[in-house]
């Protein structure tokens, strides 16, 4: 019932506030998110697992003026083979804001090139599951420097649940060939809303600082990017342990045409990454993913990839599907100002 009375409140506002300007802009987004995603992982860092499906969403808002709007719709995950027809259900409620360098959203909205780590920090899954970040994003951007910063909240503290949210950052500048860049996790998990004294708070860090080079307009390809660096990680519950490591991160990226090579090489003490990929947890991983480009259009984008894993004692392969189609516009709304 109060939800009801909410969202009724919220279409009045919307109603009120469309009369009250000569003339609106209406914004709207439908689009699909698909998924197929199989991995042929034999050892102990991980299983092996298939995931297929995709996320419906739609939106639709106002211009405020040039530079801020807000929009509200709902994301409808549905993962192939589950028993429910809706697995679940989000809704899509934002301000938006862009100007200049500056752009910022607050509510729920696309995760989609919004948080963009390492996946060493950040499994490549959590767009499948989580498409929508609900909190804030903070970006500023010139031409040879970008810095964002992003909080996600991904539990309301409860009787059963544990409060939880995720914060990430990341900051790149560029220096004619050379380029030096980092990224930030931190996964925070605070206690039930009822006393456990079995259950503490736990912090999961991570962070990443890479020097590279990029060789893209010297070379016949499209794009050459080779970086190497370091990563700390910080695991602590509190109260009961605390442990800390470090190792090195090296990745390549080689594009021409449609066709892109990724290399990733992690050696030190397996990563305690909460929210990272697995096989970064062992003391050695090496990952190659070969891609091919489907699509480039402005409505669809879609890519094959094939990868080759390597950890001490395992060669595991891996095979994705994605598919991403996007449909959007806007229309300028007049009113008779004499209503």
């Amino acid at each position: 019932m109060q939800r009801s009375k909410l969202i009724w409140l919220g279409l009045i506002l919307t109603i009120l506030f469309v009369r009250q300007g000569n003339s609106q802009e209406l914004l709207w987004e439908t689009g699909f998110d698909g998924f197929f995603d199989n991995r042929e992982f034999y050892n102990k860092y991980t299983e092996t697992n298939t995931y297929t499906g995709g996320n419906v969403f739609g939106q639709i808002g106002f211009a405020l003026d040039e530079h801020n709007s807000f929009q509200g719709g709902t994301n409808v995950f549905y993962e192939s083979g589950a028993k429910s027809e809706l697995q679940h259900l989000t809704p899509i409620a934002y301000f938006h804001h862009k100007k200049d360098v500056i752009e910022f959203l607050f509510g729920s909205f696309s995760r989609r090139g919004r948080s963009d780590l390492p996946l060493i920090l950040l499994n490549d899954t959590m767009p499948y599951f989580r498409p929508l970040m609900q909190g804030l994003y903070l970006n500023y951007k010139r031409e040879n420097f970008s810095q964002n910063v992003w909080l996600d909240w991904t539990a309301k503290q409860s009787k059963t649940e544990r409060e939880a949210f995720i914060i990430g950052a990341s900051g790149r500048l560029y220096h004619e060939l050379c380029l030096l860049e980092y990224h930030m996790i931190m996964h925070h998990h605070a206690k039930k809303a009822i006393h456990d004294p079995d259950l503490h708070i736990h912090d999961n860090v991570g962070i990443t600082a890479m020097l590279g080079i990029d060789l893209s307009s010297k070379t016949i390809l499209d794009s050459l990017i080779i970086k190497t660096g370091a990563i700390y990680t910080g695991d602590r519950i509190r109260s009961e342990y605390n442990k800390l490591n470090i190792g090195s991160l090296s990745e390549m990226i080689a594009r021409y045409n449609r066709i892109s090579i990724y290399n990733s090489l992690y050696l030190g003490y397996g990563q305690p990454q909460t929210v990272g990929f697995p096989l970064y947890k062992a003391d050695m991983y090496n990952r190659t993913d070969f891609k091919l480009q489907l699509f480039k259009s402005e409505l669809i984008k879609g890519n094959c990839s094939f990868g080759l894993h390597l950890t001490p004692g395992n060669l595991d392969f891996s095979q994705q599907l994605n598919l991403y189609v996007s449909l959007n516009g806007r229309k300028n709304i007049k009113r008779n100002t004499n209503l």
